[in-house]
């Protein structure tokens, strides 16, 4: 199994940074925690909220969804009379479910937490829609990225059918062979399995907006009772249920997933022989679950219709006394809510408990999206559920659980299958010198991925966020990409546009950007600005406009340190201490000053327009090969003023989103926190700060950044996805984002005077010292590397895609021990080593052959 896993290893870092008793908090709400909007919301709806509609808010009420007077008459007595909170569809078809979950949302004056039982998709109760494989036949498949893959699908269809909760994964290990209920529903009978499948699918599901909820909290797995018909018992010790009952819910409570749904069991080690039911223990909801495991998510009980549970009086009120927050299937709504209101008249009961949980709810609403609801978009609803994408990772889970090896979708393998295979076994030689990065301080720490014929045949991650004691580095982590934002991001938007003929390699950018027109830029072309042979500067220091002239006396810059230049800003250059003008900055967000550039400084919104000042001021050199960031500044002003978006905005809808980039953004901190982001360096000069969660590179950081030349942050898996889409001439999934023609165009063509590709860099034959890439790459390789110590490679031939990200500038960059021991060529050696090419292959199969001819 693979060591890095969706999501999983950035839970367990950000619990870590808790304090040990401190609940820990679902990262479904993390982002909205501190939110004064979501506060608002919420506030405003408990403001107009009677006792009665807090109690409904937390009841969930089942429905079957079919359009009969009868059933639209039950519908409109459970909304507008009870008020309920959250609805559960049993069985049908799902353009039915669709119209009902329209009507409830039209008709309730509150939106309607939209909830699903679909353990194996929505095939378990929607007629007409993908059959995926049950968890016992998932639970054989090694590759975890399939797992997580399932999540974001079934994400996707959830919502398509407007269900903003899916109960499941079952988290139940099955070890009890006997067991009539949970079986092919359980992933298997070993506990880390079960745990690992079941954080893994939840994570995809959260990731596409849809709220997981592990089943049946503490284990139902050993049982030989149907706690449908009646309640099974648990009589084990509790170091037996630590070990294996409640080893998956602890690894899913430390993930920060967000829901957990409690059984209907009796656990004779938490509530001895009182045969009471583990939905309606406060020892094992609120005691274990809340105040032990420190689960802060959202509880639900298991359906209270069950037999198990049905003879019990005032259910809904002996479970959220238990601890419950959201009680599902009541036996009967209108006197189950009236027990409730007349419990908390007698004190069993507090109105405040009642005022927490519907306040819990409504955050979940909200962080799921209700605020902001749109009905489900009946049109074409059938073909949506029932895609190409959903057919080809059924058959992809299928083979991966009989073969026991993750089936790439054929749309992932590039047209001309490579002649090569590889040793994986040899890629275990990239941790030595991944290691030795660290051990000599080349970087605090590193994320690889190689994709071979589109599969990740190595992802691992090395290190800290900071060095020292600090957070380690997982899979999920985000690194600032630096100059790989030019293929990932600039260079992405421009094909799009040549795709659709917006604009052409040989237009002047003056066509496109008349502010150049009357300039000594207006006669560059667009393939001048991809090639690097505009005779544009590398750099121009436009951000040194912000700096006051007062607060320092002479030359602001020396190479020499002393007293006066006391602050080191390269390896061989000082500076003097200095202020930055009122005028451009400021230390709080205010009208006109929105860019924020560092954790208290924001920059004029104008500012831009200096910078783009300075670059038109700014006179042109020879024009040669000269690597320059403002020829993709330049590409940036032109893809927004074609496409009418900003740059962020046009990759995000034409890339990023459809490909279910989850982890690739400009401006991380307005979605991740910094928990998730690694520290790219400390910048003493300007913004006077560790910049963490910024862009490093000061001409990006002073457009807001938000630029053609660096400001993307991301994960090596990510990025390598994004490469893999280009490696497959523009598909990936299923899905065409750029014409094969436009792919083929921009990976294969050269200049006439450098060896720089369009937007690309390639191979410099005959000159191993120089070639930006490994010396055993073929020369149809292309890529880009990046001043943050990051790079990526594609190679056509052998169908590789080799990324590596660092942050090699933390704390400083005074020394680029990273180049010194040439780590990045290293690692590529290391996996051309790892190739074993068709006649090799022969070779090895011939020799026992032969061996046996001679005896």
């Amino acid at each position: 199994m693979r060591k890095s896993l969706f999501i999983i290893f950035l839970a367990i870092i950000y619990v870590r940074s808790l304090p040990s008793m401190a609940q820990i908090e679902p990262l479904i709400l993390h982002k909205v925690s501190n939110d004064e909007s979501c506060r608002q919301w919420v506030d405003s709806i408990m403001s107009q909220m009677s006792l009665k509609e807090k109690v409904s808010q937390l009841f969930i009420y089942t429905i079957a969804p079919v359009q009969t007077k009868a059933n639209l008459a039950l519908l409109t007595d459970a909304i507008q009379t009870h008020r309920v909170g959250g609805l559960l569809f049993s069985g049908g078809i799902a353009i039915n479910q669709a119209q009902l979950t329209n009507q409830a949302q039209k008709m309730s004056k509150v939106p309607i937490m939209i909830t699903f039982d679909g353990e194996w998709g929505l095939s378990m109760r929607l007629s007409g829609t993908p059959v995926f494989p049950k968890n016992r036949v998932l639970g054989c498949i090694q590759d975890n990225r399939l797992i997580y893959e399932y999540g974001q699908e079934m994400a996707r269809q959830c919502r398509e059918i407007g269900v903003h909760v899916n109960f499941a994964p079952v988290a139940d290990v099955n070890i009890n062979p006997r067991n009539p209920v949970i079986n092919v529903r359980s992933f298997g009978t070993l506990p880390d399995v079960v745990a690992d499948k079941a954080v893994v699918y939840a994570s995809g599901l959260e990731s596409g907006g849809v709220l997981s909820v592990s089943k049946h909290f503490p284990g139902h797995g050993d049982t030989d009772v149907d706690s449908h018909k009646s309640m099974p018992i648990l009589p084990f010790t509790r170091s037996r249920l630590d070990s294996i009952e409640l080893y998956p819910f602890k690894k899913i409570i430390n993930a920060g997933l967000g829901g957990i749904m409690v059984g209907h069991l009796h656990v004779t080690a938490l509530d001895g022989n009182n045969d009471l039911p583990a939905s309606l223990s406060h020892n094992v909801v609120q005691g274990l679950l809340k105040d032990e495991l420190r689960f802060n998510g959202l509880i639900f009980t298991d359906a209270l219709v069950m037999k198990g549970v049905s003879s019990v009086s005032s259910v809904c009120l002996q479970a959220l006394k238990a601890g419950n927050d959201m009680v599902l299937c009541p036996p009967n709504l209108k006197v189950q809510i009236n027990e409730v209101l007349q419990g908390i008249e007698n004190g069993e009961i507090s109105e405040k408990e009642i005022t927490l949980k519907c306040r819990k709810v409504l955050t979940y609403k909200y962080a799921l999206g209700l605020h902001n609801l749109s009905p489900v978009n009946l049109s074409g609803l059938e073909e949506r559920i029932n895609s190409a994408r959903s057919r080809d990772l059924i058959r992809r889970l299928n083979e991966a659980a009989i073969t026991g090896v993750t089936i790439s979708s054929t749309r992932e393998i590039s047209r001309s299958a490579s002649k090569s295979i590889i040793r994986k076994d040899r890629l275990d030689n990239i941790d030595i010198i991944a290691k030795e990065g660290l051990l000599k301080g080349a970087y605090p720490g590193c994320q690889i991925v190689v994709f071979k014929d589109g599969e990740a045949v190595y992802d691992k991650c090395f290190g800290t966020h900071a060095g020292g004691n600090s957070r380690k580095v997982t899979s999920t982590d985000i690194y600032d990409v630096a100059s790989l934002s030019k293929t990932s991001a600039t260079l992405l938007a421009v094909m799009k546009l040549y795709d659709r003929r917006l604009l052409r390699l040989s237009d002047k950018l003056s066509d496109h950007l008349p502010i150049l027109k009357g300039t000594d830029k207006e006669y560059l072309t667009i393939d001048d600005a991809l090639f690097h042979q505009t005779g544009l500067p590398a750099t121009i220091p436009y951000y040194q406009k912000v700096i006051d002239e007062n607060s320092y006396t002479g030359a602001l810059f020396s190479k020499k340190r002393s007293t006066k230049y006391s602050i080191r800003i390269t390896p061989s250059s000082y500076a003097q201490p200095s202020r930055l003008k009122n005028e451009y900055v400021s230390e709080t967000f205010k009208k006109g000053y929105t860019m924020q550039i560092a954790d208290n400084l924001w920059l004029k919104d104008s500012f831009k327009e200096v910078a783009m000042q300075e670059i038109i001021n700014t006179p042109l050199k020879d024009k040669r090969y000269r690597y320059s960031c403002i020829n993709f500044i330049l590409l940036q002003q032109i893809v927004e003023r074609l496409s009418g978006m900003t740059l962020d905005g046009f990759l995000a809808k034409e890339f990023y989103e459809p490909m279910g980039l989850k982890r690739t953004a400009f401006q991380p901190l307005r979605y991740f926190s910094k928990d998730e982001v690694i520290p790219s360096t400390t910048d003493m000069f300007l913004r006077k700060t560790v910049i963490h969660g910024y862009v490093h590179d000061e001409q990006a950081a002073f457009l807001g950044g938000v630029s053609g030349n660096a400001g993307l942050f991301s994960t090596a898996y990510e990025i390598a996805r994004i490469h893999q889409l280009i490696l497959n001439n523009g598909e990936l999934d299923g899905c065409r984002y750029l014409s094969e023609e436009t792919c083929r165009l921009f990976t294969t063509k050269t200049s006439d005077i450098s060896h720089r590709g369009l937007g690309f860099n390639k191979p410099i034959i005959g000159d191993p010292k120089g070639n930006p890439c490994s010396n055993l790459a073929p020369v149809s390789v292309y890529g880009h590397t990046g001043f943050t110590g990051t790079c990526v490679w594609v190679d056509p031939e052998n169908n590789l895609v080799y990324v590596f990200l660092s942050n090699r500038l933390y704390p400083n960059a005074w020394v680029n021990t990273l180049s010194t021991l040439n780590i990045r060529k290293r690692i590529q050696d290391t996996i051309y080593q790892s190739l074993l090419f068709e006649k090799d292959r022969i070779t090895n199969v011939l020799k026992p052959a032969l061996s046996l001819s001679l005896q």
